[in-house]
C-alpha cells in the first residue's frame, strides 16, 4: 500500500512505471505489469512534499520538491544531483517549491515554482528565465506556475496561480496571455489554472480551473462542481475546451 494516502503528484516513465509523489510518504512506484507497488522516503528528501516528476536523461527522473527544490534522480544507482550542481550557479531557479515540470520532444526541461515563475533547462545545461509582466508578449501574467503541458505543435501551455493561462512558444520566446475574468471570447472565469490536458478532436485542450488550487496540511475537504465548453474558433485562441471548476474549501480549526 502508499505510505500516505495524500497524493500530490503522478507519472508515468518510459518504461510504464508509475511514480507516484505524497505528501508525508515520500515516493511510491508502482509496476502495472506485475501489480508491485513500494514506496520510499529517501535522506535528500527530508520532510518535504513531493510536487512534480519528468522524465530526464539517461533514464533518469526529475523530482520537484516543495522546499526542497528540484533533484536529478538514478533509481539504478540511487545517485541524486541538484539543479544547481548542474548548472553551476547557486539557487539556479529563484524558489525552492517547485510546483510543475515538462520535458518537452526536444529535451528542455521547463520548470514551475510556486513564485520565481518559469524557466527552462536545455540540453546542454543551459538554464532560461521568464518574466513576469501582465499584457508583455516576452513575459508571464504571474509568477505562481501550477500546471505545464506541451501542445500537439510544441506549445508549452502554463496554468498559473493568479494570472490564467498562458501559451509559450519554445522558438521565439512570445507569451501569449489568455484573457480571463472578462466578458471577451475566449476568456476563462477563474485566474487560477491548475490542469491542462489533450482531449478528442473535436477540441484541441481541455483547461481545468480551480479557485483554490493549493491544498494546505489544514485544509480537510474540498467540494467543486464543474461545466465544459468550447471556445469558438474565431476567438483568436483555437479551438479549446474549458472545465471550470469552483471550490470552497473549509478548515479545521
Amino acid at each position: 500500500s502508499l505510505r500516505d494516502s495524500f497524493v500530490m503528484s503522478l507519472y508515468q516513465d518510459a518504461t510504464g512505471l508509475v511514480w507516484i509523489g505524497t505528501r508525508a510518504g515520500g515516493v511510491s512506484r508502482w509496476n502495472p505489469r506485475s501489480w508491485e507497488l513500494g514506496g520510499h522516503r529517501p535522506g535528500w528528501l527530508g520532510d518535504k512534499l513531493v510536487t512534480a516528476f519528468a522524465d530526464g536523461p539517461d533514464n533518469r527522473v526529475w523530482i520537484g520538491t516543495l522546499g526542497g527544490g528540484l533533484t536529478l534522480y538514478d533509481d539504478d544507482s540511487g545517485q541524486t544531483t541538484d539543479i544547481d550542481a548542474i548548472t553551476g550557479r547557486r539557487n539556479a531557479i529563484g524558489d525552492q517549491r517547485v510546483m510543475s515540470l515538462h520535458q518537452d520532444r526536444h529535451g528542455t526541461l521547463w520548470i514551475g515554482t510556486f513564485a520565481s515563475g518559469l524557466r527552462r533547462l536545455s540540453r546542454d545545461g543551459r538554464l532560461q528565465s521568464f518574466g513576469v509582466k501582465p499584457g508583455d508578449e516576452h513575459s508571464l501574467s504571474a509568477a505562481g506556475i501550477m500546471s505545464l503541458f506541451e501542445a500537439r505543435d510544441g506549445a508549452i501551455w502554463v496554468g498559473t496561480h493568479g494570472g490564467g493561462a498562458n501559451v509559450v512558444d519554445p522558438a521565439s520566446g512570445r507569451v501569449r496571455q489568455l484573457p480571463y475574468g472578462s466578458a471577451a471570447p475566449g476568456a476563462v472565469s477563474s485566474p487560477h489554472v491548475t490542469a491542462i490536458a489533450v482531449t478528442p478532436a473535436r477540441c484541441a485542450q481541455t483547461i481545468s480551473l480551480t479557485a483554490s488550487p493549493i491544498i494546505t496540511a489544514s485544509s480537510v475537504e474540498q467540494s467543486s462542481s464543474s461545466s465544459e465548453r468550447c471556445i469558438p474558433s474565431g476567438s483568436g485562441f483555437g479551438r479549446l475546451r474549458v472545465q471550470e471548476q469552483s471550490a470552497t474549501r473549509n478548515r479545521r480549526r
